[in-house]
């Protein structure tokens, strides 16, 4: 028997359709399957596995040239700018992993670091909504 909804068909050898309102069900081989559910929970699934932990942030070609340090590793350093670097912390109501949004934000810190001159870019606070400050530096030696 065809089961169909919109674009929607499935083939069930053995199946009855049962049709409420705007649901359609079908029950193949004994098990009760809902289409709408199912493609709903697909799509988020995969909404969340391919967008959430992704990151879109690329090192610039002057970026690679730019260390990354903390606050210690540049007290001998001459500070030749701050940059604040953004991101998202969400894509919708799914929040985005923090070690994602660190790496996202350095890759900006670095890539605005060369731009300004810089050798080496450090933390100047937290993380906070996806927004962080960073001072750049030129490190000698």
């Amino acid at each position: 028997m065809r089961v169909a909804q919109g674009a929607t068909e499935v083939w069930c050898a053995r199946s009855s359709v049962a049709s409420s309102g705007l649901d359609r069900v079908a029950r193949c081989g004994g098990v009760l399957v809902d289409y709408r559910r199912n493609f709903v929970l697909v799509c988020s699934s995969l909404f969340v596995a391919l967008g959430v932990g992704c990151t879109w942030v690329q090192l610039n070609e002057g970026g690679e040239q730019v260390q990354f340090a903390n606050q210690k590793a540049v007290e001998s350093c001459e500070q030749v700018g701050k940059t604040v670097a953004r991101t998202k912390s969400s894509l919708w109501v799914f929040a985005r992993s923090e070690a994602t949004i660190r790496e996202e934000l350095r890759t900006l810190a670095r890539n605005d670091g060369a731009a300004m001159g810089g050798t080496t870019v450090s933390p100047l606070g937290p993380v906070e909504d996806g927004v962080q400050s960073f001072g750049i530096y030129v490190c000698k030696g």
